[in-house]
């Protein structure tokens, strides 16, 4: 691990900066390869979060220096470089630490992926949800549910049938006013699903997938699609839970056999969770401490991705996210990027089925979703830590509607949520 770059020589290297915001946070990406930032304006094509570009001469070195040194100093600055004169692989600098990055050519969505994850870690104004957001009629609606429920296709969907975007995947509610806030980041399809709205947009650029997990899911910037229309803000109306299955039926049994053909033992889908974690580096001595995390059943390395990623079986209950966090932190390893995975798959051929649940359900869906992080200032913020949190989530979620919905076909799962938000409730 390499602990000290030379600030002149990477604030010399980078040539290239633009300044971004998010949310409340303002900040400055400096790269000697310009792929990087091109790859954070695809990412977010939204006017307000790209703020300005430029380009420093090489005369002007000490007034770069000095100007970067004191911006890097207030956090509000990182470095992308790739440049075997200051370090023989190419690294992130954030605030935090350096980060190698392993994949020359996976530099920029490496990049966007450390340095996104450092800012959201840092927000205070709001809270962020890993969910999708639309609105109807000015009515929020949030969808939660992890990855591979299909939440972004069934909000590109509801956008086909005249809902209005809010956001894709990254749900962030402001803390004052508690409205739902526009963040136009591009949506993120399967490619399996570019078939089913090939008749909604004329084309799109299947070579623009994302890397994570095999590649396979490509980048939608909405904005290119005239019938989409981009929400503003406002409070959230109905929350829905996407869920394998109904909360009063009986959990269904299934036996999972691992990579090396060893048979689990059997626990009702209920009670099992899986995930996959991308890591920037392997060490051995962290992944070891994880196998022997309370409630981990297997942890295995999952070989079909560029970077160190495991997938881990474990058992519900547990809060094995925050304990990996912190042996990520205890390592000085970078947390890449988590996917859940592993349930029970969907039967989108299956009519869906939606009901309602308690506010006590919605809540622990929310903070299973909280994308801060445990090192979060909203959770470090005061004493009560989590306590906090759920009492601010009370607020929020008074007056809002709270259902699970088990996946089905796509189009009977939209009617079901355009009847829900225009006030039938005959289907539940």
């Amino acid at each position: 691990m390499v602990d000290f770059v030379d600030p002149t020589s990477v604030a010399t290297t980078a040539r290239f900066k633009h300044t971004f915001r998010f949310l409340d946070t303002i900040f400055t990406v400096g790269t000697n390869r310009p792929e990087v930032l091109i790859y954070f304006q695809k990412m977010y094509p939204d006017p307000d979060f790209y703020l300005r570009a430029f380009e420093e001469k090489n005369d002007d070195h000490q007034g770069l220096e000095a100007q970067e040194e004191s911006s890097y100093q207030d956090g509000a600055s990182y470095y992308v470089i790739d440049e075997p004169k200051i370090w023989e692989k190419p690294f992130i600098w954030t605030k935090e630490r350096i980060y190698p990055c392993p994949v020359t050519h996976l530099l920029p969505s490496y990049a966007y992926s450390i340095i996104t994850n450092s800012i959201v870690a840092s927000i205070q104004s709001h809270l962020i949800f890993h969910a999708a957001a639309l609105s109807w009629q000015d009515q929020g609606i949030m969808i939660l549910g992890v990855s591979g429920q299909g939440k972004s296709t069934l909000t590109l969907e509801l956008i086909r049938r005249g809902f209005h975007f809010l956001t894709d995947d990254m749900t962030c509610i402001n803390r004052q006013n508690r409205c739902i806030s526009s963040v136009h980041r591009a949506l993120s399809l399967r490619r399996s699903a570019v078939e089913l709205f090939k008749d909604f947009f004329h084309q799109v650029d299947t070579n623009s997938g994302g890397e994570n997990l095999g590649g396979r899911k490509i980048w939608l910037n909405l904005v290119d699609i005239p019938e989409a229309k981009i929400a503003k803000p406002c409070r959230l109306r109905f929350l829905l839970c996407l869920s394998y299955q109904p909360a009063g039926s009986s959990p269904r049994q299934e036996s999972f056999v691992d990579e090396e053909g060893s048979r689990l033992e059997d626990l009702s889908t209920e009670d099992k969770k899986f995930f996959y974690f991308s890591i920037d580096q392997f060490e051995e001595r962290m992944i070891n401490e994880v196998r022997a995390l309370p409630g981990v059943e297997k942890c295995s390395l999952y070989a079909e991705t560029p970077f160190p990623t495991f997938r881990l079986i474990g058992r519900r209950g547990h809060f094995l996210l925050p304990a990996i966090e912190e042996l990520c932190q205890k390592y000085r390893v970078a947390l890449v990027n988590i996917a859940r995975d592993g349930q029970a798959a969907v039967d989108y051929s299956q009519n869906p089925c939606l009901e309602r649940i308690s506010k006590s359900t919605a809540i622990r869906e929310l903070v299973r979703s909280f994308r801060g992080g445990w090192r979060s200032p909203v959770l470090r913020e005061a004493n009560s830590g989590v306590a906090s949190m759920l009492l601010e989530l009370g607020q929020i979620i008074k007056g809002v509607d709270c259902y699970r919905i088990i996946p089905g076909r796509l189009e009977k799962m939209a009617d079901l949520i355009f009847d829900l938000v225009n006030g039938d409730r005959g289907c539940l």
